[in-house]
């Protein structure tokens, strides 16, 4: 039934099928990259929200193996 179909379909018919078909097929992609774009996006920034880098006040170079403690009444100083 489906085969009579396409094979009845002919001219402007056809190139409209195949212009939605491939409508749908580029929204799906797209949609798929966008979930992959935000997924990496949210990774990325947590990943920076986790290991921060703590900084020498006076030179301004990273200083390796320190803890960071929080605490609420912490207050930034600079």
């Amino acid at each position: 039934m489906l085969k009579r179909f396409f094979v009845s379909l002919k001219g402007e018919a056809v190139k409209k099928l195949i212009l939605i078909q491939s409508l749908i097929i580029y929204t799906w992609i797209m949609k798929r990259c966008i979930v992959l774009f935000i997924t990496f996006c949210c990774a990325v920034v947590s990943n920076a929200q986790t290991n921060g880098i703590v900084t020498d006040g006076e030179k301004g170079l990273p200083l390796a193996g320190v803890n960071i403690y929080l605490q609420k009444d912490s207050v930034y100083t600079q």
